[in-house]
């Protein structure tokens, strides 16, 4: 009978620890979540920038997307490209976080 109030102690502090454990794994998965669902939001809102007439206007006046506009015929081309190489690194880093 004396031993009851000690197992009950060495329970909670049990339940406390696994408390704490699961604690930082939900906040972890968490966070990937987040960055899982921000990443698609951002190539989706960059994509519908790239695709207005002023963007890509602005864009053939900068020195920089002038020698990438060179490289293909027409600016479409050049957004499509960049569209799939960032949905190829989005996957890339899916897998790596697996």
């Amino acid at each position: 009978m004396a031993y009851i109030p000690l197992i009950s102690l060495i329970i909670v502090a049990g339940l406390f620890v696994v408390t704490i454990v699961n604690f930082s794994i939900v906040r972890k998965n968490m966070k990937m979540q987040s960055g899982r669902q921000i990443c698609p939001r951002i190539m989706e809102a960059r994509f519908k920038l790239e695709n207005m007439e002023v963007f890509t206007k602005m864009a053939k006046e900068s020195p920089i997307f002038e020698e990438r506009f060179s490289l293909v015929d027409i600016s479409d081309e050049y957004y499509a490209i960049v569209a799939f190489l960032d949905l190829f690194e989005f996957l890339f880093h899916l897998i790596k976080e697996k």
